[in-house]
C-alpha cells in the first residue's frame, strides 16, 4: 500500500454502506485538478471511510484526507482497460 494525501472535491453522492461483517462505512469519489486553466486534467479517487460522521458529504464539498492507496487495473466486457484508484481513508476533514 501507498499512503496518499489529497485535497479535492466530492464527486457525486456519498453512500452509507455495510460490509459483510456488519460494519458501517461510507463510499464516495473525490476529484483533484492538476494543471493550468486551458490544460487541466483531473484524477478521480474512490474513497472508503469507516468514519460515518461524514455520511452527509455532498457533491462539490471540499475535503482533505489521508489514506492507504491501491491501484486496480480492470477490463470491461469490450476489452477496454480501466485504472481504479482506491483510497481507504485514515483521516478526513472538511474544507
Amino acid at each position: 500500500m501507498q499512503v496518499i494525501t489529497l485535497s479535492g472535491k466530492v464527486c457525486g453522492p456519498c453512500e452509507l454502506r455495510t460490509n459483510k461483517h456488519g460494519v458501517n462505512f461510507i463510499r464516495f469519489k473525490v476529484y483533484c485538478i492538476k494543471g493550468g486553466v486551458e490544460n487541466y486534467k483531473y484524477t478521480i479517487y474512490r474513497c472508503y471511510c469507516n468514519n460515518t460522521a461524514f455520511s452527509d458529504l455532498q457533491n462539490g464539498d471540499t475535503v482533505f484526507l489521508t489514506g492507504d492507496m491501491s491501484v486496480i487495473l480492470t477490463k470491461d466486457e469490450n476489452g477496454k482497460e480501466w485504472v481504479n484508484i482506491n483510497v481507504h481513508v485514515n483521516t478526513i476533514e472538511r474544507g
